[in-house]
């Protein structure tokens, strides 16, 4: 196989030479022309398929499969990886649900984590007029805040919530 600077397309028959060559020993990347950041890796008698993504500012490399995974599918994984770094969002646990199978929902209930916990209706208020101020003209503050101090004595007025 030749390494990175071939533009060709990866295929399952792509795959399976680097598998071949991983046997004999080579070690090289190829880059999937169709999605930018998709590595098929051969390393240390390996194959793996690899994203690299920047995530907080620093470029990062995840495994998100071997080579019984097909091209398309690392192609899937590479994107949704992707897409949570854009998200600002660690995609440390998608990757372990792709390499080992546990979901996303299983690992959280396990780690014992706690989602952050929800606003009140108050703060939920707060923060939505504090992102009108910011990112709306005068104008706009002032007429909304109106319109919501309105709904508010409405609400009082009539009991309701």
């Amino acid at each position: 196989m030749t390494p990175t600077s071939d533009p060709k397309r990866i295929t399952a028959e792509t795959v399976k030479a680097a598998v071949r060559d991983a046997k004999e020993g080579g070690q090289y990347d190829l880059t999937d022309p169709q999605c930018p950041g998709l590595q098929l890796r051969v390393r240390g008698g390996a194959v793996t398929w690899a994203v690299r993504a920047r995530l907080f500012g620093t470029q990062r490399r995840w495994i998100v499969g071997g080579p019984e995974i097909k091209p398309d599918i690392a192609r899937d994984r590479a994107g949704e990886v992707k897409g949570w770094c854009r998200r600002d969002q660690d995609p440390k646990r998608l990757v372990t649900q792709f390499v080992t199978g546990i979901s996303i929902a299983h690992q959280l209930r396990v780690s014992g984590e706690r989602p952050p916990p929800s606003w009140c209706w108050q703060q939920a208020v707060d923060k939505f007029m504090e992102h009108i101020k910011d990112h709306r003209t005068t104008g706009t503050l002032t007429t909304t805040h109106a319109r919501w101090e309105a709904s508010a004595v409405w609400t009082r007025r009539s009991g309701t919530r």
